[in-house]
C-alpha cells in the first residue's frame, strides 16, 4: 500500500528526517511513537506534501507521491487529520461536512454513525465545540474525503481520558482502512494500531505488531522514556 524509502526533509537548513523507511501493508493501521521532537509530526507533514521532502521516495500502491504538492497527493487519496484540529469557527458541523462530501462510501450520515454527539450538534458552529467534538468533526471531515490511506497527527492531545476512549472505538471500527497515526498517548495508540514503528532522530529504529510491542517493555523505556 505505502513504500517510503530513504526519506529526508526538515525546516530551512535544518534537517529533520534522516532516510526514515517505512511500509505500511492495505488496510493495516502503524502507529509512530517517539519522544518528543523527533521527527513524528515532520514525517506525517512530509508524505501529505505540507512539507517538502528534499530526496527519497513515497510510493503509495503504484503512484509516487514525493515532489507532489498537497492537493495532487490528496486528489491520490491521502487525508491528514492535523494536529491542532484546526476546524472553520464559523461554519456549522454540518456546513463543514458538506464541503467536505465527496462521491464514495462515506457519506455524512455514515460520519455521524461513528461520531453520535455530532449528529446531536449538527447545527453548532465549530467554535462552540468541545475539544473532543472538534476531533471528531476534523476526523469525519477527513473520511469525507474516502481517503486510501489517513494520516493522524496527535487526535488525543489536550482530550479528557472518556473522550479517549470513544476515539479509540471510532477508530478501532475503521477496518480496511490504512492508517498512520502519530500519538502520545500510548494506550490509544495500542488500542487502534495493528503495528508500531518507533523513530529517533528522524529515522525509525524499532518495528513491531502490537502484540510484540506489548510484549517487550524494554522497548517502550528506551524509546518513550515510559514504563510498562
Amino acid at each position: 500500500m505505502l513504500t517510503v524509502e530513504a526519506l529526508t526533509s526538515g525546516y530551512g537548513q535544518g534537517q529533520v528526517l534522516h532516510e526514515a523507511a517505512m511500509e505500511l501493508p492495505p488496510g493495516k493501521a502503524v502507529a509512530v511513537l517517539g519522544r518528543n521532537g523527533v521527527g513524528k509530526t515532520t514525517f506525517v507533514h512530509t508524505l501529505m506534501g505540507l512539507v517538502k521532502p528534499w530526496s527519497g521516495s513515497i510510493r503509495l500502491g503504484d503512484d509516487e507521491l514525493a515532489g507532489l504538492d498537497t492537493r495532487q497527493i490528496a486528489r491520490h487519496g491521502v487525508r491528514i487529520v492535523p494536529q491542532g484540529r484546526r476546524v472553520y469557527r464559523s461554519l456549522t458541523v454540518e456546513e463543514t461536512l458538506a464541503i467536505s462530501s465527496g462521491p464514495g462510501e462515506w457519506t455524512i450520515e455514515r460520519v455521524y454513525e461513528l461520531f453520535p454527539s455530532l449528529a446531536a450538534r449538527r447545527g453548532h458552529r465549530g467554535d462552540q465545540l468541545s475539544g473532543g467534538e472538534q476531533e471528531m468533526l476534523a476526523i469525519g471531515r477527513a473520511l469525507l474525503g474516502n481517503p486510501r490511506l489517513l494520516l493522524l497527527d496527535e487526535p488525543s492531545e489536550g482530550l479528557a481520558p472518556l473522550v479517549v476512549e470513544e476515539l479509540g472505538r471510532a477508530l478501532s471500527s475503521l477496518e480496511g482502512m490504512s492508517i498512520i497515526l502519530v500519538e502520545q498517548n500510548l494506550h490509544l495508540a495500542v488500542a487502534v494500531a495493528d503495528e508500531v514503528r518507533c523513530m529517533v532522530k528522524g529515522s525509525f529504529v524499532y518495528q513491531a505488531t502490537t502484540a510484540e510491542f506489548r510484549r517487550d517493555p524494554a522497548a517502550a523505556k528506551e524509546y518513550l522514556g515510559v514504563g510498562s
